[in-house]
This record gives structure tokens, sequence and C-alpha cells, in this order.
């Protein structure tokens, strides 16, 4: 089946919007890192990694090339990494839970479409539903972040 531009448009920019949370992920577990959220967000950001590439497929299967950068969610990228080192521990989990919220908006644009296969709405409402949980995940830590002194950002370790 081919997608008129709109549906490509919108799964163009959900697969931008995902490649941003991969990113805003990857700064987060640096702050996090050692942390009692790490699990949590190291689950969601292989879910994010894992939406990048049925996305991908989708894309690809209709003939569409990959687009360059990740637009709407890199604004959250580049606010988790500068804000991770210099505020408390809760403010880059309100900004994933932002993020999440983009997304669920993406994700709800795409179903929107009466073109869409159905198995390819099955996936994006699959994904939406993930991006829902994870925004819930994100509640559950924002409200069991301790009232201390924020924590610093962790180096990685190797190995």
């Amino acid at each position: 089946m081919i997608m008129t531009d709109k549906p490509v448009d919108n799964l163009t920019n959900q697969y931008r919007r995902e490649l941003s949370a991969v990113k805003s992920y990857e700064q987060a577990l640096k702050k996090y890192n050692g942390q009692r959220e790490e699990p949590e967000l190291r689950k969601i950001y292989r879910e994010h990694l894992d939406a990048t590439l049925c996305l991908r497929m989708a894309l690809q299967s209709r003939g569409h090339s990959l687009p360059e950068g990740a637009r709407p969610w890199g604004n959250v990228a580049s606010s988790v990494k500068r804000t991770a080192t210099i505020v408390n521990d809760e403010l880059p989990l309100h900004i994933l839970r932002r993020g999440e919220s983009i997304n669920v908006e993406g994700y709800d644009a795409l179903l929107r479409d009466d073109d869409l296969s159905d198995a390819l709405g099955v996936e994006l409402r699959g994904l939406r539903g993930r991006c829902r949980r994870h925004i819930t995940t994100l509640r559950a830590m924002i409200a069991q972040v301790p009232q201390a002194r924020p924590r610093p950002l962790q180096p990685r370790v190797q190995g």
C-alpha cells in the first residue's frame, strides 16, 4: 500500500521523535548511573531503541528514505543533558515524562490515518501503549525522588 504524504510525514516525524527519545534516555542513564532509577530507565531506553527499528522498517518497507536528525525530542534531549548535572534529581524525570507525552500525541496522529494497514496499526498502538506505560513509570519515579541534595552526574563505568 502506498501511503500519501501526510501519513509518511507523520511516520517520519514519529521516527525522529523516537530517535530523540533514545538520545534523551542516554543522557538520563548518565545522570542516574548506579542509582535506583537506572534499571527502569534502561528498560525504557531499550524500548525506544526497539521503536526506532519498527518505525525504520515501516518507512523502508514503503520505499522511503530515513530522515536525518531528531527534531521535536531534540530539544528534550538537550534539556535533559543540560539539566542532568545542575538541578535536582526530579527535573530530568519531568522532562522525560513530557517527551513521552509528545510521543503519545505523535502515535495518536498516526493512528488517525484511515489508510494505515491493520498490521502497522497494531504495531503503532503497541508502541503508543509503551509510551503511556513510560509516563506511569516516570510519575512513580518522580514521586519517589528524595527531597535531598541532587546526586551528581555519575561517570559511566566501563565493564
